[in-house]
């Protein structure tokens, strides 16, 4: 089921993954939270305390411009997220970027990241992009996102990591 809004698609259900946007679904931003500080932030900004990522994400919640997050639903609890910003890499000219990609473990491997994914490329496409970018620390990350069509344009650091920058053409 597609629901549309202003021309845009708004919501995504599939296979029992729902898709919708943060703005919509606000309630679900404390788990979602935690979901990408134990997926991410521990990883990349250990520091970060979950008032701090919940005051991220709310700056996200909208349905026009960017930044916007997406939130994935499996019977009507969070389970994974992912947001499409202006930038993610500093210094860059390239966008829109996506990026806080996250899947709550218990639901990794069901097909909730291929949706993200997708319902984020199309709200890119449909917000008149041609092109999407990210970037990922891990060097073994690619690989799943070349599966997507997703190409390797260069390397980076970024806050002190190397980066793999790919573009995909939407």
């Amino acid at each position: 089921m597609r629901r549309q809004e202003g021309g845009c698609e708004r919501q995504l259900s599939q296979h029992n993954v729902e898709i919708d946007l943060l703005k919509y679904r606000p309630e679900a931003l404390p788990v979602l939270a935690r979901i990408w500080q134990e997926g991410l932030g521990r990883l990349w900004q250990p520091g970060i305390t979950i008032e701090e990522v919940e005051e991220r994400f709310r700056g996200h919640m909208k349905d026009e411009g960017l930044p916007q997050t997406f939130a994935a639903f499996v019977q009507g609890q969070p389970v994974g997220m992912c947001s499409l910003r202006a930038t993610d890499l500093p210094g860059s000219s390239l966008t829109p970027w996506f990026g806080a990609f996250v899947v709550d473990p218990a639901h990794k491997n069901r097909g909730v990241g291929r949706l993200l994914i997708q319902f984020a490329q199309a709200r890119a496409k449909n917000m008149g992009f041609e092109r999407l970018y990210l970037f990922a620390f891990d060097r073994t990350i690619p690989i799943y996102y070349e599966r997507f069509g997703w190409k390797t344009i260069a390397f980076e650091s970024v806050q002190g990591h190397a980066a793999t920058v790919m573009e995909a053409l939407i």
